[in-house]
């Protein structure tokens, strides 16, 4: 029943609005004393939850794996008693959207893209998180726009009832729906690693070169942007090349 005034440690590096979390220090030079309010920040729940999110898709993507080994395994089977599973072919195919997209946002917060560090290996430490840091918005750029159209058509899909050409017509919209919500949840998982990137709180270099780096970060962010407006509204439309007989 007493009452604990709690001094909230200042943030650490890796995520700048992390004042208290669960099992970190409580305390400025000492523990919190017993029975006192384990608090909680918004950051640090909001990490937490979209971590369970992007774990619950990787899980489908693997389930999606299994269930196409399963199916692949008896249609190639049953193909020695010419009776192959009809569908099999298209609904693998829509499958497979699944099976990347869903687990696109749970790679990239283990970093676990493929990359290339022949040479981003050989900079310092500061400059590779600005090099980290350009990547996840280049991605975030891509990502965003793909979340856009993908969640555009998905839609005009459902209100036209279109389908996948094939021997049985699967409709497009689920297909199309997946893409939109597996780059929309890595959009979400690139705007926080931007926001938590230690390039902001860095104390590495002199001041002149944290305030470049920092300054360069943010042209970049607006150029991309502009860019992205640019292509927006610049209602592009697909041209076919060469003719038909």
């Amino acid at each position: 029943g007493n009452l604990y005034c709690i001094d909230y440690a200042p943030p650490n590096e890796a995520f700048p609005y992390n004042i208290a979390e669960e099992g970190s220090p409580m305390t400025t030079g000492e523990q919190a004393k017993p029975g006192a309010i384990k608090r909680r920040t918004f950051g640090s729940a909001f990490e937490s939850t979209l971590l369970k999110i992007e774990k619950s898709g990787a899980v489908i993507s693997a389930a999606f794996i299994l269930i196409m080994m399963v199916m692949t395994t008896i249609d190639t089977s049953l193909r020695f008693i010419s009776k192959p599973i009809t569908g099999v072919y298209e609904l693998e195919t829509m499958m497979m959207v699944v099976i990347v997209y869903f687990g696109l946002s749970f790679i990239q917060s283990q970093r676990g893209h493929i990359r290339m560090d022949l040479l981003s290996s050989k900079l310092s430490e500061s400059n590779q998180l600005l090099l980290n840091f350009l990547s996840d918005v280049i991605f975030l750029c891509i990502a965003v726009l793909i979340t856009w159209k993908m969640g555009d058509a998905a839609w005009k899909a459902w209100l036209t009832n279109d389908y996948y050409e094939g021997v049985v017509r699967f409709a497009m919209w689920p297909a199309k729906g997946a893409i939109a919500l597996g780059t929309g949840l890595v959009s979400i998982r690139l705007i926080s690693d931007i926001i938590r990137n230690p390039l902001w709180f860095s104390k590495t270099g002199s001041g002149a070169a944290r305030s470049v780096r920092i300054l360069f970060a943010v042209v970049f962010i607006a150029a991309l942007a502009g860019v992205a407006v640019a292509l927006i509204n610049a209602d592009l439309k697909p041209h076919v090349a060469g003719y038909y007989m």
